[in-house]
């Protein structure tokens, strides 16, 4: 018997462990791995009577946890980001509409007189005196207006959030196909987890990536394999195919105390909510406990000696992750960030090594994490 995973869904829930009733399911095709399993507690009762042969278990509240491993994209980057550090405020970006004959530098961002779609200048330059036609366009496709080459997005959308003691809960949904050989019909297996909470998530990169990894630890309230259950036979609500377009090996940039770092070979930033699942006395029960947040990680880079001079006069620094694509955008701010203290070595071209671990802090006034992201993805309660 063979399985291969077909899809995988996943939702925003309103009531933990409840699936809506008119979902909006978001398609991940950049999943590469599932390993999102039940865990049932036993314990072994020794009965009298039973003249030493082996005793039934006892089984206690299941509790449901595993890891789904992603490679990033702009439209994941929101929901990854709500669900391991806090809910976001969406709103639309700041754009200029599009003027002709109007020098154009890349990354420049303007808004479509069609109202549904913007562009993102790929290739700087001067526009030509008509709005260039986007009409037949995809998103993601290149159109030429004068001497600017523009990328056609849809519309985008900005969320703000910041840590937050409480973590909206998502669900997904797993469909297998079971056979298919030879000629035989394949038959579908569905799985269905809910009250699911990110536990951790790594954002990271080593200098030969070409792209960028990461393993989401879940944990959640509920679970269900029965593949008779009539549910599955209609989803419900409308399936959102998330794009494809992966964060690449230059479309991450590091930043100290807002300074950009040069000559970045290795960097991770590990978020971790301590989420911790106790049995309740009613039978079926899961209490769902947030811890503190802990933010630990290492960053390899060189550094000019001025730079790493103003650096190591403070106590305490602002790390930033900055992804962007093509019009994508996403910061992760670490608001408050200690290095281990590491004496560094110093290049003949005067440029230092630097190499340290470090953990991030925050205060009653100061959250440890800001993120903003600029995506085509609409994603909320």
């Amino acid at each position: 018997m063979s399985f291969n995973a077909k899809e995988l869904r996943w939702y925003y829930e309103d009531v933990p462990g409840e699936k809506p009733a008119d979902p909006d399911n978001k398609l991940i095709q950049t999943a590469e791995a599932y390993s999102l399993a039940q865990n049932f507690p036993s314990e072994t009762v020794q009965t009298l009577g039973a003249g030493g042969e082996a005793s039934p278990k006892v089984l206690g509240t299941p509790s449901y946890e595993g890891d789904l491993g992603l490679v990033l994209t702009g439209e994941l980057m929101p929901m990854l980001l709500i669900h391991s550090v806090g809910d976001a405020t969406m709103t639309t970006p700041t754009t200029t509409a599009w003027q002709a004959g109007t020098a154009y530098m890349e990354g420049d961002l303007v808004e479509h007189s069609d109202g549904i779609h913007m562009l993102w200048c790929q290739t700087g330059g001067t526009s030509g005196s008509s709005e260039p036609d986007v009409n037949s366009a995809n998103e993601f496709d290149t159109v030429t207006d004068g001497s600017v080459t523009w990328v056609v997005r849809d519309n985008l959308v900005k969320y703000t959030g910041q840590r937050d003691d409480c973590i909206s809960t998502f669900g997904i949904e797993m469909t297998f196909a079971s056979g298919g050989c030879g000629g035989v019909t394949a038959e579908y297996i569905h799985e269905r987890y809910g009250g699911l909470r990110i536990n951790s998530i790594e954002f990271a990169k080593s200098g030969d990536d070409s792209g960028f990894r990461t393993t989401a630890s879940i944990v959640g309230m509920s679970g269900d394999d029965d593949v008779t259950n009539p549910n599955y036979e209609d989803q419900g609500g409308m399936d959102d195919t998330l794009n494809k377009m992966f964060f690449g090996a230059c479309d991450l940039q590091i930043l100290i105390d807002d300074v950009p770092v040069t000559n970045t070979t290795a960097a991770t930033a590990t978020i971790n909510r301590n989420i911790t699942t106790d049995k309740g006395v009613n039978c079926g029960d899961n209490v769902t406990q947030v811890g503190v947040i802990e933010i630990t990680g290492s960053l390899t880079c060189l550094m000019d000696i001025e730079s790493y001079r103003r650096m190591a006069n403070r106590e305490v620094h602002k790390l930033s992750f900055v992804y962007t694509y093509k019009g994508d955008y996403t910061q992760i701010d670490f608001n408050q960030v200690q290095f281990d203290r590491v004496a560094p070595s110093v290049e003949p071209s005067r440029y230092v090594t630097f190499e340290s671990a470090f953990s991030g802090f925050g205060t009653n006034t100061q959250p440890s994490i800001d993120y903003e992201c600029i995506t085509s993805l609409h994603y909320s309660h």
